[in-house]
């Protein structure tokens, strides 16, 4: 009994250090796995571009000419408020509907059009509200404009945008946890 006592907090130390690595390694494994703030798609943020485009094996990228001040947020999605998320080129795989926005040669963000599945088991079939409903208002910042809804979750790292207010997740975007919303003046 003694024995099983001790070992309880060496394994919850161990599970601990192999869960923080271990997102990394599930983006990777799981390409229906989206990880807010670490990755989706297969795709690992912070990953250099070159190891995306040869794990891509089969699929060859559209990609933009560099862009120079672009913010994903503002240049890409029109949405004021939020950021910066800074990118110089966008590699857009046509056949999967994904999008990896890279900054310096490292990925620095991730777009789907899939349905996926969060780490946290929010299916985004279900819906917009019930994605809202699910990762609550905490760190919460939402634009509407016309017909077109988009729910940034900042301190998570993960956005996702109801296009016609017709409660479809029409796309998401995983970027780094912790994006600090800019302040309207």
């Amino acid at each position: 009994m003694r024995a099983s006592i001790l070992l309880i907090p060496v394994l919850l130390l161990a599970s601990a250090s192999v869960f923080a690595g271990g997102n990394a390694d599930r983006v990777r494994a799981d390409e229906t796995i989206i990880v807010p703030g670490r990755g989706a798609e297969s795709i690992v943020l912070d990953s250099g571009i070159e190891e995306v485009l040869q794990s891509r094996k089969g699929e060859t990228p559209v990609v933009t000419e560099e862009v120079s001040g672009g913010d994903v947020f503002r240049t890409v999605f029109g949405i004021r408020g939020c950021g910066p998320l800074p990118f110089t080129k966008i590699y857009y795989y046509e056949k999967s509907g994904v999008a990896v926005f890279s900054m310096k040669g490292r990925v620095c963000a991730v777009a789907g059009l899939n349905n996926r599945i969060t780490d946290s088991g929010v299916d985004l079939q279900r819906g917009f509200e019930f994605f809202r409903f699910s990762y609550g208002n905490r760190g919460l910042y939402m634009q509407r404009r016309g017909g077109n809804t988009v729910c940034v979750y900042h301190e998570t790292g993960i956005a996702v945008f109801d296009d016609d207010s017709d409660d479809d997740i029409d796309l998401y975007l995983v970027f780094p946890a912790g994006l600090h919303i800019k302040k309207s003046r």
